[in-house]
């Protein structure tokens, strides 16, 4: 069987061990986070702003890596203690002080491991700040880009805008010049169509008077007509009555 001592020591550095591998899935859960929710503000799945992204990044970061400096600032401190020299018959008191000395012991490798890890989170961290940065200037040429866009088409629209209200005001002017002259046309002839029919009225009006006055007149030379026949007639019998008379004088002489 193995000295007391021995499995001792050997079984607190196997527990320090496991609360750094603990220590460290903590640590890689909390990277992960990171390192999902930077993703998903790459990927626009994020509300957060980029300052407030920068800052989330940074922060957590820096608790990382202190997090990660301080476990094996504290560990490597105890990686240096030397072993306990242990007599045969002081078993106990030599427990009681490898218990008391040997709180939290880690191995080289461990720290090494450790030290790895975090030149890994560090790597990644400035791998992401490049990303990060690019898509910053990236957004910044978009920004620029849309801007210069947006100005040409503002530009454009103004420009637009302003010929189609020259041109509005040429047409509102023409149009209504035009409206003038169809105005002035129409008055024109109309004020013509009113002259000629005043005209007609009073040509109608004075021929009207004429054919009555004609009427009248032919009336008057039909009333003389008959009577003058009539005068004719009456001449006629009378010389025929003497005629007559004269016949039978004629023939009473005889």
């Amino acid at each position: 069987m193995r000295p007391y001592i021995e499995l001792v020591e050997i079984g607190l550095k196997l527990h320090n061990l496991e609360e750094i591998k603990e220590l460290l899935n903590h640590v890689l859960e909390d990277v992960d986070l990171v390192k999902k929710k930077g993703e998903l503000w790459i990927e626009e799945k994020e509300t957060s702003t980029f300052m407030e992204m920068k800052q989330f990044i940074t922060e957590k970061t820096s608790e990382i890596l202190n997090r990660c400096t301080s476990v094996s600032s504290d560990q490597t401190k105890e990686l240096d203690v030397p072993a306990l020299k242990v007599e045969k018959g002081n078993k106990e008191d030599a427990s009681s002080k490898t218990v008391t000395k040997i709180s939290t012991l880690a191995s080289k490798d461990t720290y090494l491991q450790l030290t790895e890890k975090v030149k890994e989170i560090d790597s990644n961290f400035s791998l992401q700040s490049k990303k990060l940065k690019k898509l910053q200037q990236k957004l910044k040429d978009q920004q620029t880009i849309t801007k210069r866009q947006e100005d040409t088409i503002e530009k454009l629209f103004k420009d637009c805008e302003k010929e189609n209200n020259s041109n509005m005001s040429e047409t509102q002017t023409t149009f209504n010049e035009r409206v003038q002259e169809i105005r002035a046309e129409f008055m024109t002839e109309l004020q013509a169509a009113s002259s000629f029919i005043s005209q007609q009225q009073t040509q109608w009006e004075t021929f009207c008077l004429e054919l009555k006055e004609k009427q009248e007149i032919n009336k008057e030379h039909k009333e003389l007509d008959v009577s003058t026949k009539f005068e004719e007639l009456f001449e006629e019998q009378k010389e025929l009555s003497k005629k007559l008379e004269n016949i039978l004088e004629i023939q009473k002489s005889q």
